[in-house]
């Protein structure tokens, strides 16, 4: 009975309501936190990390007694992070439904397990509108360790109240959030508990709070002789008193550049204790005297024998330092090898690395470190590209060089890091000289070179593969070169891990040019930054995971280009785009776009299906529709089939047929028809029972659900006739599955 109310009570107070909903619209920024203090992911180990998206619900097809408005599973984000102590972390959880969207007005009971640290301190709360649609739960904190919520029906936007909107994050229509802190080290373990969700095992969700009390200091770049020894100290104390965090550890290991090791044995890796000074010290060395520069890794480790720790051994932080090897006795020059520069007397120090191998087609990623080593500010300070031919960039010249870029001002002991990714499309070994120049010192160049075999991994589509001995790679890629304003550009991502662990929380976002709207993409993304951006919660070994993005081409432009970053927590990003030359075709309309929405508001629009029609065939007019242009593989797809007898006279024991392509599998209980019209299944062929009679002007409708399997570009066959016709029509309907 309560099933049936609760599926009844929407109707009854929709009409009594219409006319107040019809005028009630909810903001965007809820201005909730004038403290400043919200942690929404891990703030310790990545700076620019992002709020999780909800993980995706794998449809199984209905359960036993399950009904089709039924709720099938809770999502909770995100599931593990790490704060500091008295920060505030919160948590968001959604409720899904049988069509995988979100939905509202739905009860969620939080509560911390016992033993846990840890407390609540606000829940996300309703308004009005929430509980005349008949939301009941009065969401509030019953204690400290139970609270009472539920998913509101507006989005809202989760603040600091200042100026950086980096820092806010999105609760979505059909999410309701609950926020907690911790005075002290320690974990916090949170279930949320959804009662209306029918399936018993996806009721629940946990999520895990790891509490530190840490900050540290990393070792800045420096330059020594090639041959010598050099100490390396990174402090490590404790946010609340400034005390040496005693007993943590420091990772440090030696990931690019010439042959070097840590002392005493030369290990290229090694850990070190925080001593009572809250140091951690390395001495790093080379065993033969190599001019060049090496990159050192660095993980600030807490050992899990700490009291709070649960026993488990955490990777709190991470960062990187530079050490470059000079010549001995070089003045000016270093001599050359796959990282090589020069160094002056200037106060300016120049540091460049990226890899030393690469293939034809990738795009590999050259990273700059500027330093003011002198005792004055440096002022007016400006950066200049030279590439050798084979290496692009799209901000260089035709003389292949990249102008100019402000650097602005370094104080004293100051320094600035850039990232610059470049394409590769010849083979040999290529440079690029990066000049650092300014009115109070002397130009400072350092060169770089990669050395680029044939072949390699390029695709006709653009992409690129991720740079050498990189653990997660991406590439994108666009299906087309070149098209006409109005035309759809196809955007292909790929994400790539290549190591032997599989890798967590990999985000993902999408940064377009002005003239690409996007319009279509796939499931769980966010609007983010004036871009699109997803979080993938597993990524395994050797697997790739696919994502798609359709953009509009909105004006005439040489070079439009979609940029793609990846970031897993602790590593480095990395980067690729893809780029297409869109031509003028007179003046089109601008098509909505679900993505062109203010910030915060509901996601779960869709794009009107794009129906082809055949030619009618002496009167019948078939056409069919994929009702989700994209999908993502593994998800279910319903095809809308539509005929129409457009002749004076009824057409009698017209046949409908269906071909459901090669990588769908037509899904269980997934096809209907007109009256309750009975199918027979032969295979992959769908064949629905003749229909005696089609009056004039008569339409009939055909649902076919399939299940997608795999990713590709698959077509959807339809075939229609009468006994009255001389012939059958033939129609398909296109659809991309990611």
């Amino acid at each position: 009975m309560w099933r049936s109310w609760k599926s009844g009570r929407w109707i009854v107070l929709a009409v009594a309501l219409c006319a107040l909903l019809a005028g009630c619209q909810s903001g965007v920024n809820s201005g909730i936190d004038p403290s400043g203090h919200y942690i929404l992911t891990d703030p310790l180990t990545d700076p620019y990390s992002e709020p999780e998206p909800a993980a995706t619900i794998d449809a199984q097809g209905p359960q036993e007694g399950e009904l089709p408005w039924d709720d099938i599973a809770v999502q909770l984000h995100p599931r593990e992070t790490v704060a500091p102590v008295n920060s505030e972390v919160v948590l968001i959880a959604g409720v899904c439904g049988t069509d995988n969207h979100l939905r509202t007005n739905r009860r969620l009971e939080w509560s911390i397990d016992p033993g846990s640290a840890g407390q609540f301190v606000a829940v996300g709360q309703n308004g009005l509108v929430d509980w005349l649609l008949g939301d009941f739960n009065r969401p509030r904190k019953v204690s400290n360790t139970f609270a009472i919520g539920s998913t509101s029906r507006s989005s809202v936007r989760l603040n600091r109240s200042n100026c950086n909107p980096d820092a806010d994050t999105q609760v979505l229509r059909g999410e309701g959030w609950v926020s907690l802190t911790s005075p002290a080290e320690g974990v916090s373990h949170v279930t949320v508990f959804a009662p209306e969700v029918y399936r018993w095992d996806s009721r629940l969700q946990s999520a895990t709070i790891h509490w530190v009390d840490a900050q540290w200091r990393f070792p800045p770049p420096a330059i020594h002789p090639a041959g010598t020894k050099h100490g390396l100290t990174t402090t490590v104390t404790r946010l609340s008193n400034q005390t040496p965090c005693e007993r943590w550890r420091v990772r440090y290991e030696v990931v690019e550049g010439p042959p070097a090791g840590f002392s005493p044995s030369g290990a290229t890796a090694v850990e070190a204790p925080v001593d009572s000074t809250g140091s951690a010290n390395v001495e790093i060395f080379q065993k033969q005297p190599t001019p060049g520069t090496n990159k050192i890794a660095i993980q600030i480790i807490r050992p899990g024998d700490l009291p709070g720790a649960n026993g488990c051994r955490l990777v709190v932080g991470s960062g990187s330092t530079l050490e470059t090897w000079a010549a001995p006795g070089a003045a000016a020059t270093v001599a050359p090898s796959a990282l090589s520069g020069a160094v002056s007397s200037s106060p300016l120090q120049v540091d460049v690395t990226g890899p030393a191998q690469a293939n034809v087609g990738d795009r590999v990623t050259f990273e700059m470190t500027i330093r003011n080593a002198g005792p004055a500010a440096l002022r007016g300070l400006v950066v200049k590209d030279r590439l050798d031919p084979g290496l692009e960039h799209s901000a260089a010249n035709a003389q292949n060089v990249i102008e100019n870029r402000t650097l602005g001002d370094l104080a004293p002991g100051a320094s600035r890091r850039i990232r610059l990714s470049i394409r590769v499309t010849r083979p040999g070994r290529l440079c690029q000289t990066v000049e650092v120049s300014g009115p109070g010192a002397a130009t400072v160049s350092k060169q770089v070179c990669v050395t680029v075999a044939g072949g390699g991994s390029s695709t006709s589509s653009g992409g690129a593969t991720p740079a050498v001995g990189a653990t997660l790679g991406v590439k994108i890629s666009c299906e087309n070169k070149q098209l006409v304003v109005g035309e759809t550009a196809k955007f292909a991502i790929e994400l790539v891990n290549n190591g032997t662990t599989p890798l967590y929380n990999v985000r993902v976002f999408d940064q377009y040019d002005a003239v690409l709207t996007p319009t279509l993409a796939t499931d769980g993304y966010r609007l983010e930054n004036g871009g699109l951006a997803w979080t993938v919660d597993r990524l395994p070994p050797g697997r790739p995971t696919q994502l798609g993005v359709h953009c509009t081409c909105q004006k005439a432009s040489l070079r439009a280009c979609s940029r793609i970053r990846a970031t897993a927590p602790g590593g480095a990003p990395v980067e690729d785009e893809a780029c297409l030359e869109i031509r003028d075709a007179g003046p089109r309309p601008s098509p909505s776009s679900p993505f062109g929405q203010t910030p915060g508001a509901s996601s779960d629009k869709t794009t009107e299906p794009k129906r082809t029609e055949a030619e009618p065939s002496d009167g019948l007019v078939l056409s069919v529709a994929g009702l989700r242009p994209l999908v993502t593989a593994g998800k279910e797809l319903t095809y809308e089939i539509s005929v129409t007898n457009k002749t004076a006279a009824a057409l009698r024991q017209m046949s409908v047929t269906a071909t459901v392509p090669e990588g769908m599998a037509l899904s269980p209980l997934g096809t209907t028809g007109p009256g309750q019209t009975k199918f027979n299944v032969d295979g992959a062929t769908v064949r629905f029972d003749p229909v005696s009679e089609l009056s004039p002007g008569q339409s009939l409708t055909y649902l076919v659900r399939v299940q997608t399997k795999r990713p590709g570009q698959f077509k959807f066959r339809v075939r229609a006739g009468a006994s009255s016709l001389p012939k059958t029509i033939e129609k398909e309907a296109s659809t991309e599955v990611f």
